[in-house]
C-alpha cells in the first residue's frame, strides 16, 4: 500500500513538472515559429515586389562561401532564388548574398571549394566576370546548372 502511494506521488510530481515545462516552452516555440514564418515571408514578399522575372523559385539551399571580394566567407543554410536580375541567397542567420546575373559568366560542379569537401555533395560553383566564384549546395543541381549556364552565355 505504501509502495503504491509513493508511485502515485512520483507520477503526480512528474506530471506537474511536465505541465510546467510545457507551459513555459509552448509560447516560446510558437513565437519562434511565427518569427520564422515572418522572416521568410518578408523574403518571399521582397522577391515578389521586385518585379523581376523568377527563373528558379525560392528553395532551401546552403551557401558555401565565395572566393575573394565582397562575398562572405561564413557558410550557412538558407534559401536561394534566381531572378532575371540576380541570384539571391538569404541565410537563416540574416546575411544576404546577392550576385547580379549580368556578372555570371559560367557555372561548374566541384567536389571541393575553398579547400572544403563535404562527403557525397557537389558544390555548384558560379563563375563571375571578375574571376570571383561563389558556391552553393542546391537540391536539383542539374536544373540550377542548366539555368545558370544559359545566363553565362548571354
Amino acid at each position: 500500500m505504501l509502495a503504491a502511494s509513493i508511485v502515485l506521488l512520483v507520477l503526480g510530481i512528474l506530471l506537474l513538472v511536465m505541465l510546467v515545462i510545457a507551459a513555459i516552452l509552448v509560447p516560446f516555440v510558437l513565437r519562434w515559429k511565427r518569427g520564422r514564418d515572418e522572416y521568410w515571408g518578408a523574403f518571399d514578399a521582397a522577391v515578389a515586389a521586385s518585379g523581376e522575372q523568377i527563373l528558379l523559385p525560392v528553395q532551401s539551399a546552403i551557401y558555401r562561401s565565395g572566393t575573394v571580394g565582397s562575398f562572405s566567407q561564413t557558410k550557412g543554410n538558407g534559401k536561394i532564388v534566381l531572378t532575371s536580375q540576380r541570384l539571391l541567397f538569404r541565410k537563416i542567420t540574416g546575411g544576404i548574398v546577392e550576385v547580379p546575373t549580368a556578372q555570371i559568366t559560367g557555372v561548374h560542379r566541384s567536389k571541393s571549394f575553398n579547400r572544403s569537401v563535404v562527403g557525397g555533395h557537389e558544390h555548384l560553383v558560379v563563375e563571375l566576370a571578375d574571376g570571383t566564384e561563389v558556391a552553393y549546395f542546391v537540391t536539383d543541381t542539374d536544373v540550377w546548372e542548366q539555368q545558370l549556364e544559359q545566363l553565362g552565355r548571354r
